[in-house]
């Protein structure tokens, strides 16, 4: 008969290593009944080890060859949901610890007309014309492309207005690398969807922007172009990538 040996990696108390075994493979190919003299060599030798905490917040344990490794994770670092119509969404204080933001945005506007409207986004309340974008709209089967130089804010969505598709909420996700530096201008990288005027329609928009700034970003707000505000049960979730 033959065994077969999985690894369970037990859950430490908070602030604790976790315990592991430093020759497993060696334990596991003998349960199986592969003994030779390497590894009843390697047996005798067994002793447990530990893996040592995480290098920072958020890093991810995994297995690799048989070997457990930390690896950069996402974390949650803030987020802002609205419980009435709001003029904007604003994450403040934002931590220099990671490598990269990713933004995610669920909206609607005020607004009472049909279709999407245009959304922006402001880096640390820099209401300047430092913003240049590079929009691509797909709507149904028409594309378009457009470009936005010196404005007061970044386009980063087109999100359904009032009167649009009942209950739709327009999505976008933001990646921001670099975001700490201070010697580099910001980069921004842009994916967003909303509705056509169209019934049941669909708007699928990419877009690359560009900020004038070498400043690192400790402040995002989003700001709509046309309505006066974001509907209820809109919101705005920012993480760090390691």
């Amino acid at each position: 008969m033959t065994v077969i040996v999985t690894t369970t990696i037990p859950i430490g108390s908070a602030g604790s290593a976790i315990p592991i075994n430093a020759n497993f493979a060696a334990i596991k190919a003998a349960v199986n009944g592969n003994l030779d003299n390497g590894n009843v060599a390697d047996n005798a030798g067994i002793a447990p080890t530990q893996i040592a905490l995480g290098p920072s917040e958020g890093s991810i344990l995994a297995s690799n060859s048989g070997a457990c490794e930390w690896r950069s994770g996402m974390l949650l670092i803030n987020q802002v949901t609205l419980i009435a119509d709001t003029a904007t969404m604003d994450i403040t204080s934002i931590p220099g610890d990671y490598q990269t933001l990713v933004a995610y945005v669920f909206a609607r506007g005020d607004n009472a007309s049909a279709g999407s409207e245009e959304c922006r986004l402001r880096f640390n309340n820099d209401s300047g014309a430092n913003y240049s974008t590079q929009i691509n709209v797909t709507d149904g089967n028409v594309q378009a492309s457009s470009e936005v130089v010196g404005a007061t804010g970044a386009p980063f969505a087109y999100i359904p207005k009032n009167s649009a598709l009942a209950n739709a909420y327009g999505t976008a996700e933001i990646w921001i690398p670099q975001y700490t530096g201070t010697t580099r201008k910001t980069f921004l990288s842009i994916s967003s969807n909303g509705v056509s005027t169209a019934a049941q329609g669909v708007q699928g928009v990419i877009m690359g922007g560009v900020w004038a700034s070498t400043s690192a970003i400790t402040r995002i707000t989003l700001l709509p172009v046309t309505s006066a505000n974001f509907k209820a049960g809109s919101f705005f979730r920012l993480y760090g990538i390691t």
